[in-house]
């Protein structure tokens, strides 16, 4: 899960778009892991919620997420 600060059009455009799709993530962990997570076979989705629940609005944004149920652990590569 990540957060994507502002409720802007353009943020509503692209995870509107995102929705549908298939995802493999290129990632980096807090150890500094490089990660692939997914696969052609088993791509990973997408989703994001507004946060607009608080009192400052320069704090809304989108919690994002991908998901998705994997047989084999995310790949390591070190490029």
């Amino acid at each position: 899960m990540a957060f994507c600060p502002k409720d802007n059009s353009d943020n509503k455009d692209l995870f509107y778009e995102m929705r549908n799709k298939k995802f493999i993530v290129k990632c980096t962990n807090s150890n500094g892991i490089k990660l692939l997570i997914g696969s052609i076979q088993e791509p990973l989705k997408f989703s994001a919620a507004l946060a607009s629940k608080t009192q400052i609005a320069e704090l809304a944004g989108y919690s994002i997420t991908f998901y998705g149920d994997g047989t084999l652990p995310a790949m390591v590569y070190d490029i």
